[in-house]
């Protein structure tokens, strides 16, 4: 990694790429004046050593490893390292807690929405509106609650599937 970096020219293409985010291959060779088999040759490097990925058809930018030396050589701005540290702090906990994402299902709105509706048709019973109408509030509140509570279930469920898939899975590749 650091001899793919160690190349002036290599060197000048990450300063690009942590600069501007995500760059096209034209854009790299007319600003850092190269010739396209020299700049093909230099990204091949960069990304053979996992410091640069291609984004799409024709864009580069800096992986996560490449904008930690950046960041490691004070080339990158705080910004760059902020975001860094907060993918850090993501994968952490979600590594730490792995039903985290459980909670953060649609189904928890789902739940409040009914909640709402059940509320609205309590509030309805004081300003005095019609049996039925109160009923088919409450009966679609509790519905649309119990509905939120099965989705957060299901979400549950397979969050723990998958949790358990990975640890299964990082056995199996131990040595």
């Amino acid at each position: 990694m650091f001899a793919a970096a160690a190349n002036p020219q290599r060197l000048s293409i990450m300063e690009l790429l942590a600069e501007q985010k995500k760059v096209v291959y034209s854009d790299i060779m007319r600003k850092l004046k190269l010739t396209s088999g020299n700049l093909g040759f230099h990204l091949k490097e960069l990304m053979d050593s996992e410091l640069v990925e291609k984004k799409n058809s024709d864009s580069y930018s800096l992986t996560d490893l490449g904008l930690r030396l950046m960041a490691w050589a004070g080339k990158v701005e705080s910004r760059e390292e902020r975001l860094l540290k907060a993918r850090d702090y993501e994968r952490y906990m979600n590594m730490r807690h792995p039903l985290r994402k459980y909670r953060q299902h649609p189904g928890n709105s789902v739940e409040w929405l009914g909640g709402f509706i059940v509320i609205i048709g309590i509030g309805s019973i004081i300003l005095g509106a019609d049996l039925p109408v109160i009923g088919i509030l409450i009966a679609a509140g509790c519905a649309t609650a119990l509905g939120g509570a099965i989705l957060n279930h299901l979400a549950g469920v397979q969050a723990l599937k998958a949790h358990q898939e990975e640890i299964k899975n990082s056995r199996d590749r131990r040595p």
